[in-house]
């Protein structure tokens, strides 16, 4: 590896950071288009320090609920710095489709401490990029399929998961499943399915319609919402500088497309003012249909129930001040 150690900062992203049964963790940090996959061990190799290591100190951190949010941030800013050598030898920037996002050669880091100095090493060589997910949901067969080169990325909104595209001339949302939660991205194509059978007005189910998937022969399956000009979640608004009957807009904007829902048989889940959109016309439009509920808006009890979706509708009704 060449000496980079007076090229610029190469800048970087934290994407993932997760542990397995062994009780090691995977740190993934993305620079340039390039994943930098950064292990920490509980066994450190035998030639790096056994005891009061780094690496245990960040592990039993993460392994600590309550503690592991800020753990993860720690360790972003903290692999930063030791990993500068690795971005600035191995990121790449791959080009501007959906595919030139997704499946980019890995590298593969561990971090270690040696006599009492942390430093992070190069294990194994580059792979193609290895979170293939396979789906076990049957897809419908009208609706339009797309491989991952045929989407152009204008605008990357959450690294990794989701996108803004251009698709043959049109502009989609895509969302792309995540290989730790599958079943959540199943089940929020299923109802997507379900609702583009519906035959009802848009102005009275406000829900981004499904328009094609993506990657799914690839390994890498996503699916495409047309995009509604969102322009931010009810969460980011300011309540108190809303007027009381735009806020009464969107409260029943939302209701009657829960009541739509529920007379098909279908639950929202997650309920929350994170999970509704504000669009350029002022309007509300219901999102994530990947299940599970979030504390203060859903009990865990009344989780992926219609008496939930009441229950966070009241509670997005005081989120609005009514």
């Amino acid at each position: 590896m060449t000496d980079c150690s007076l090229s610029p900062v190469v800048p970087y992203a934290l994407i993932n950071c997760h542990g397995d049964v062994q009780g090691d963790a995977e740190v993934v940090l993305k620079a340039k288009q390039t994943l930098f996959k950064v292990r920490l061990a509980r066994q450190p190799p035998e030639e790096f320090d056994q005891s009061e290591t780094v690496e245990g100190k960040f592990l039993k951190r993460l392994a600590n609920r309550r503690t592991a949010e800020i753990a993860r941030e720690d360790l972003a800013d903290f692999l930063g710095p030791l990993c500068q050598p690795f971005f600035k030898s191995y990121a790449r920037y791959f080009g501007d489709s959906l595919k030139s996002h997704l499946k980019n050669p890995e590298v593969f880091l561990q971090l270690v401490t040696d006599k009492g100095v942390p430093k992070v090493f190069k294990v194994n060589g580059d792979l193609p990029c290895s979170d293939i997910i396979h789906l076990s949901l049957e897809t419908d067969p009208t609706v339009p399929c797309y491989q991952l080169s045929d989407a152009t990325v204008i605008e990357t909104i959450i690294d990794d998961y989701i996108f803004k595209v251009i698709v043959h001339g049109d502009i989609f949302i895509c969302k792309m499943s995540r290989r730790n939660a599958t079943d959540s991205f199943e089940r929020e194509l299923d109802l997507l399915q379900r609702l583009s059978s519906l035959e009802v007005s848009d102005h009275l189910l406000r829900v981004p319609r499904l328009g094609g998937m993506i990657g799914f022969e690839e390994g890498f399956p996503g699916i495409l919402l047309m995009d509604i000009g969102a322009e931010y979640s009810l969460w980011d608004i300011d309540v108190g500088a809303a007027e009381a009957g735009e806020r009464r807009k969107w409260a029943c904007q939302i209701r009657d497309s829960v009541k739509l829902l529920h007379r098909n048989d279908i639950v929202w889940g997650d309920v929350k003012a994170e999970n509704v959109l504000i669009d350029s016309q002022r309007n509300a439009w219901l999102i994530d249909f990947g299940g599970g509920c979030t504390e203060g808006w859903v009990s865990e009890e009344l989780c992926e129930t219609k008496e939930g979706d009441l229950q966070g509708l009241m509670n997005i009704d005081k989120f609005l001040g009514l």
